[in-house]
């Protein structure tokens, strides 16, 4: 028994900092943190806003809100790592697609557009050379 919760505890997945739960100060919750996406276009899209397509490519099923975007400390534009990869900030998937806002200008509208205006901005459907979970 003891050597299951041994095994148990050792492959939960769950990371607790501090000694006890009550003991996790500011944003920590002992929760994995959000995905690591690593990925590579046909082009330099860094700039443009990214949108999450069917999987038919037929219609927008994720898009940000113009307010979601923009950070403290600018926006939520990809890291650039060496090699022409980036490192997502925004939440991209395989099934991901740009419009034609760079994030500046989406911020700046006054309301997020509807999926189906947005569709119409989007200047390529299939720009992933590579992705990495």
């Amino acid at each position: 028994m003891v050597v299951s919760v041994v095994f148990f505890v050792s492959c939960s997945g769950r990371k607790i900092t501090g000694t006890a739960a009550g003991d996790l100060k500011g944003g920590e919750t002992g929760l994995p943190g959000p995905k690591c996406i690593v990925y590579k276009t046909k082009k330099d899209y860094s700039l443009l806003v990214p949108v999450i397509l069917s999987k038919e490519r037929t219609f927008i099923v994720s898009y940000p809100d113009v307010a979601d975007i923009r950070t403290s400390d600018g926006f939520t534009l990809p890291t650039s790592l060496t090699g022409g990869y980036l490192l997502d900030n925004r939440g991209i998937g395989p099934d991901v697609a740009f419009l034609s806002f760079t994030y500046e200008s989406y911020a700046a509208m006054p309301r997020t557009p509807a999926a189906a205006e947005l569709f119409g901005k989007i200047i390529d459907k299939d720009p992933l050379l590579e992705i990495y979970d």
